[in-house]
């Protein structure tokens, strides 16, 4: 995501930045340099590399980003979120957005209006996968 002078990328790790396997976040400059060390989202993820599983998403507002992620730590995959700052500072610790009996995954987040949207794909074992949504408004 382009936070106006470089961009915060977020991905699957299995120690890829030196934080350990989890969700990890680093932001880069305008040029696609490191601005210093990666910051870890989670260390619980039981998938780990950027081939695992489906890719974190990052969606970028004023002085924030929202990092969104699948997770199945906890014996089902559920949507998780972090707030962070343009730097990697974690503004608001992970947290789940949603907690379903289904299969979660494929995040994606967007901010316009004022809020941030985020859909992901959810499989709930005994129906075809929907396709969800939900606003999540965060002060900057």
């Amino acid at each position: 995501a382009w936070t106006g002078d470089g961009y915060v990328i977020a991905t699957n790790s299995r120690d890829f930045f030196g934080v350990g396997r989890g969700v990890a976040v680093v932001g880069l400059d305008a040029l696609g340099a490191p601005r210093g060390m990666a910051t870890s989202l989670t260390s619980t993820r039981t998938g780990g590399f950027v081939d695992e599983g489906p890719p974190p998403s990052v969606a970028a507002a004023p002085g924030q980003l929202l990092v969104t992620w699948a997770d199945d730590a906890t014996g089902t995959s559920n949507v998780w979120f972090a707030r962070i700052a343009p730097d990697g500072t974690v503004l608001q610790a992970p947290a789940p957005l949603a907690v379903t009996p289904g299969e979660s995954g494929q995040t994606s987040a967007v901010w316009a209006d004022g809020v941030f949207g985020v859909t992901w794909v959810e499989d709930p074992s005994t129906a075809p996968e929907d396709l969800l949504f939900a606003r999540v408004g965060c002060a900057p």
